[in-house]
This record gives C-alpha cells, sequence and structure tokens, in this order.
C-alpha cells in the first residue's frame, strides 16, 4: 500500500483578486478609483502626492501676483529699494519653495508608485500561479510576459509621474481663474470660453480613444507574435525568395495596425484641431474683451491688463498637460483591462495536506462530461485503467483524445462526472502530489537554453550519468547526441534550433522516462519521427517501464499495434475500445484510420522507392 500526503479537507477558498475588468471599461474616474483600491497602505503617500502638488501649483502663480502688485506701486510713492527687494525675495522665496513642493510630490508618488507596482505584480504572479494548466495553453508566454511587464510598467509610470502632474496641471488654471476672477469676474469667464471647447474637444478624443485602443493594442500582440514567428522564417523565405506578403499572418496583423491606427487618427484630427487651436484664443479674447470694456467706459487699471495677460498665458501649459495625462490615463485603463482579463479567471481549487490513503495508481474516468464554453468536446467518457501497461488513445484530429489526457492533470476542470487515481477523486489530491507523480510530453517540445544532459534530468541533479544515457537509449536519442560537438555537454539552446523535431521530441520524452513516475501520459510524443522508429521506441518504453500506467495519444495507429488497451475516439466520444486485432475485426472507423495510415507510411513519389 502506498501512504502519501493527501488531503481529506478542502482547505478554505482562496481570496479572488478584485474583478477590475468591468471597472476598466468605465469612465477615467473609476480608473483612479481602482488606483486607490490597489494602493493599500500607500494612499496617504498618493494624498501627500496630490496635496503637495496642489499647493505648488498655487505658489506657482505667485510671482505673476508680486509683479502685478509691482506694476500697480509704479506711479505711487510706494516703490523704493527695500519694497524691491521684499519682493524679489518674496518672489525667489516662491520659487524655491514651488519646486520643493514639487520634489516632495514626487518623491512621495514614486514611493506610492513602487510599492504599488510590486503589490499588483505579486497578486498577479500568485493568481498566476494557482491558474489551471489550461490557461496557459491557451495563451502565449510572451503575452504573460507583457502584460506582468509593460503593462503594470505602465501603472507606476503613471502614478509616479502624472498623478502629480495632473494634480498640478488643474490646479494652476483654478487658481488663475480665482485670481482674475477676484480683479475682473467678467474677463475670468471669457477665460471659460476656450476652456468649455477644450475640453469638448478632449471629451470627445477620449471617447474615440476608448473606442480603438483595445483593438489596436490586441492586434499590436498579434503583430507582436506574428513578428517573432516571420523573424524564425526568415531562412526558409530566403531559400524560396518569397516576399512578405507571402507570410499572411504577419502581413495581415500590419495592414490590420494600418488600418486601426488610420481610423483612429481620422475621427481624432478634427476634434484635437479644436483642442489646440483653442488654446490659441485665450490672449485674442482677453484683448477683444479689454477692448469692449474700454469702449463701454470701464476703468480698468494698466496692471489688470498685464496680470490678465500674462496668466493667461500661464494657463496654456498646464491645459496641455491634462491631455498629456488624459492619454496616459487611457494606457493604464487598457493595461489594467489586461490585467484584470487575468485576475478574473478562476483559479484552479486546491486542498492542504493531511495522511490519507492510496492503493495504487489506477485510472479511472467515470461519465467524464466537458466542454468549452457552449463548445462539447467529451461526452460520456469512460476508461478504466486498472492496472500497469500501454494505453492508446487514437482518433481523428479534434476527437478529443488531448483533452481527454489534459484533464488528468487538471488541465480544466471536468463539468460533470469524475477522474480518480486510486479510487481517489483527482479533485480530492493536491496538486503538488498529482503533478509529482504523472510525466506529461506535450505535443510542443520544450527545450530549454542549457545542456542536452540538463535539459533530460530538469529538476533532478542527483542522477547519475548512467540513468540519463539509459533513458537515452530507450528512445533512441543516444546515437544522435553521441554525434553532437560536445555530447552531452553540447549546448542546444533556448529553441533547440540545432536539432531536428524528432531528436528534440526525444529529449522531452527521455526527460519524462527519467523522471520516473507511476503515471506517464504522452501526448502524440514522436510525431516527427519515423514510422518504423516511433514502433521500436514504444516498444522499448513498454518494456522499460513495465510497472507504470502509460497513456500515450497518436495519430498514427500502427504504433498503438501493441497497445494493450486501444480507445477509439470520435466526435468527443469513445466509439470502441479493446485490442488492435479486436478493433480491426469489429469496428470500421479503426480499420479505416489503419487503411489510411498504411498507405501514408508506404506512399512514395512515382519512380522512386
Amino acid at each position: 500500500m502506498l501512504r502519501t500526503r493527501i488531503t481529506a479537507q478542502p482547505a478554505a477558498e482562496r481570496k479572488t483578486t478584485k474583478n477590475i475588468t468591468t471597472i476598466m471599461l468605465k469612465e477615467n474616474y473609476q480608473a483612479i478609483k481602482w488606483l486607490i483600491s490597489v494602493s493599500q497602505g500607500n494612499r496617504i503617500f498618493l494624498v501627500l502626492s496630490i496635496i503637495c502638488a496642489m499647493i505648488g501649483g498655487c505658489i506657482s502663480i505667485l510671482p505673476y501676483i508680486l509683479f502685478f502688485d509691482v506694476i500697480k506701486s509704479v506711479n505711487t510713492s510706494a516703490i523704493s529699494g527695500e519694497y524691491i527687494l521684499n519682493i524679489t525675495v518674496a518672489v525667489a522665496v516662491a520659487i524655491v519653495l514651488k519646486y520643493v513642493l514639487l520634489f516632495t510630490a514626487t518623491m512621495f508618488s514614486h514611493r506610492a508608485a513602487f510599492f504599488i507596482q510590486c503589490n499588483v505584480r505579486k497578486k498577479l504572479l500568485e493568481h498566476v500561479g494557482n491558474l489551471p494548466l489550461g490557461f496557459f495553453s491557451k495563451r502565449s508566454s510572451g503575452l504573460l510576459r507583457k502584460i506582468a511587464s509593460e503593462d503594470v510598467e505602465s501603472l507606476e509610470i503613471y502614478i509616479a509621474h502624472h498623478i502629480p502632474d495632473t494634480a498640478l496641471s488643474i490646479t494652476i488654471p483654478l487658481a488663475i481663474f480665482g485670481v482674475v476672477f477676484s480683479q475682473n469676474p467678467l474677463l475670468a469667464l471669457v477665460l471659460l470660453i476656450p476652456l468649455v471647447f477644450m475640453f469638448f474637444a478632449l471629451n470627445r478624443i477620449s471617447k474615440i480613444r476608448k473606442e480603438n485602443v483595445k483593438d489596436y493594442f490586441d492586434n499590436m500582440e498579434n503583430m507582436n507574435s506574428a513578428t517573432v514567428e516571420y523573424v524564425k522564417a526568415i531562412p526558409i523565405i530566403k531559400i524560396f525568395n518569397v516576399t512578405v506578403e507571402s507570410f499572411d499572418k504577419f502581413n495581415t496583423a500590419i495592414q490590420k495596425q494600418i488600418q486601426i491606427t488610420s481610423q483612429w487618427i481620422k475621427k481624432s484630427s478634427p476634434f484635437y484641431v479644436v483642442f489646440k487651436s483653442s488654446l490659441d484664443f485665450v490672449l485674442p479674447l482677453l484683448m477683444f474683451m479689454i477692448a469692449y470694456q474700454a469702449q463701454q467706459g470701464v476703468d480698468i487699471p494698466v496692471a489688470t491688463y498685464f496680470l490678465c495677460f500674462i496668466l493667461g498665458a500661464a494657463m496654456v501649459k498646464p491645459v496641455n498637460q491634462v491631455y498629456t495625462s488624459s492619454n496616459l490615463l487611457c494606457s493604464l485603463m487598457e493595461g489594467a483591462r489586461r490585467v484584470g482579463q487575468i485576475t478574473d479567471v478562476e483559479q484552479i481549487s486546491d486542498i492542504q495536506e493531511s495522511y490519507v490513503s492510496i492503493d495504487d495508481f489506477t485510472i479511472k474516468y467515470d461519465s467524464v462530461f466537458f466542454s468549452y464554453s457552449d463548445k462539447q468536446v467529451l461526452s460520456d467518457i469512460n476508461m478504466d485503467l486498472d492496472k500497469p501497461g500501454l494505453y492508446a488513445l487514437v482518433g481523428e484530429s479534434g476527437s478529443g483524445k488531448t483533452t481527454a489526457a489534459q484533464l488528468l492533470l487538471r488541465f480544466w476542470e471536468v463539468n460533470q462526472g469524475n477522474i480518480s487515481i486510486g479510487n481517489v477523486d483527482i479533485k480530492q489530491i493536491p496538486l503538488a502530489f498529482l503533478l509529482r507523480n504523472i510525466s506529461f510530453v506535450f505535443q510542443d517540445s520544450f527545450i530549454l537554453d542549457c545542456s542536452v544532459r540538463d535539459n533530460i534530468c530538469m529538476g533532478l541533479p542527483d542522477i547519475s550519468d548512467q540513468d540519463i544515457i539509459e533513458v537515452a537509449k530507450v528512445v533512441e536519442a543516444h546515437g544522435f547526441i553521441k554525434k553532437l560537438p560536445n555530447g552531452y555537454d553540447t549546448m542546444i539552446g533556448g529553441d533547440g534550433s540545432n536539432l531536428s523535431g524528432g531528436e528534440k521530441q526525444r529529449i522531452c520524452l527521455a526527460r519524462a522516462l527519467l523522471k520516473d513516475s507511476p503515471i506517464l501520459v504522452l501526448d502524440e510524443p514522436t510525431s516527427q519521427v519515423d514510422a518504423t522508429i516511433e514502433r521500436r521506441i514504444f516498444d522499448a518504453i513498454k518494456h522499460y517501464c513495465p510497472d507504470k500506467i502509460i497513456l500515450f495519444i497518436t495519430h498514427r495507429i500502427t504504433a498503438a499495434t501493441n497497445a494493450d488497451i486501444i480507445f477509439v475516439f470520435n466526435n468527443g466520444k469513445i466509439v470502441d475500445f479493446g485490442r488492435h486485432s479486436e478493433l480491426m475485426t469489429q469496428n470500421k472507423k479503426y480499420r479505416q484510420m489503419w487503411d489510411l495510415t498504411s498507405k501514408a507510411n508506404t506512399w512514395s513519389l512515382e519512380g522512386r522507392s
């Protein structure tokens, strides 16, 4: 009897990360609300940053007010050397104080930004670490790396730099309006006219941006992925002397990006022109209103003219900054939406450890149903792998073979029925134990940027050279490995580019055998190997692992002839099972697949052997 640490009681449910996807699809102020929600203990630094920036904004217009006082005093006896000195010192102090406050605001915002970025990234990675394996099979590592790196980085950039800048940019126009209003309310109202047009244009630009930004970034991901594929395929493209247009995925992504960007610019340009030109009308409007008041006999001091003109010009730069911050806020929202696409995915349930007995590692599928969203993939799957041996899953592409095998490792949760190992439901088995006792070879070969030896003994540093060579011989990899420049110590690169597809597959197969797990799941592990070699490899594996349950998926019926039981899949169902000889006589579908495979294996160009 095999005893292991398995839990009897489910652990308390993990705290789910706050759903932010719906939040990020709403207005900008809700993005700020989300920022506050993720700031945790750093909210006080955000508040202090905003307060310091707002005070700095108010102080920044103090030199203009002092200059206004000087102009008013020109024709009076109040002007003196001491007065000018006092004004000069006051202006200098105001300038220094402004920069001290802005520096302090930036320090507070950076402090908050770095901690918030750290917290979001930690929560994201903790969440990713508890997602089902099926999540990763549907998403590229490049996409996850981009979200964890670039999209979270946009959060830090906005908080560290643009929260204090935005607070400053909003405070200065308000302070200017207040000062001008105190001198001449009508001129202050004139300042609002271009602001109305500017914020109307800004609102339209923001809406257009929201309509396009998702498509823009989604297609950018597709274009990045297609670019990587294109770069890898450049040698083949050169050999066949074809153009970039022939690489359809890459070309389509580029053309779509051009289309999205062009439409975005075309829609936004008129409103951007309105926004920029409105700023230029601030001074002409002030001049017009001053002239109008003078014509009406309103006595306006010369000092007020200067103050209004200077402050009107000083208002342009902060309003421009609001536009820049608005752009970055939109990018922040899109980045947060992408983070939310991951954190919204339900984590796989796990359980704490306790002592439970497992008699063996037999596997049983009991009336298993599974679907992707609304698409039914598996229906009423029943398989009983009740003793060590070689079990084959065969069938056409898309018949559900791979999905059935992946459910054993809880890539996804079954919709109905259950899967058990040693009469224990896999949902009641800790994931760590499940992964430790099942070796899985995927359709895609994963080769690390290290030596052949390290690729085979991954995670098993104490394995001897003799054991490594032994498993390499079982999968018929020893021969080509010895021919490499440094044998087992040859560095083979992150993508195994100096190995053929079949050689990479055999290294991955050797890695799985060396792990020495009681259950071995092989998903098309020799699809790029010659049919004759494939048959020899499976015979050798069966002989090498007499006490293991080996479940393998193959599209070549010839590789399954020596399996103890063959399960025939068709349209998500098991239509028959048995040994090869039995299925050849009793199952028409199996016989048809056998005939097609035999013809494919013996096919050759006419006139050639």
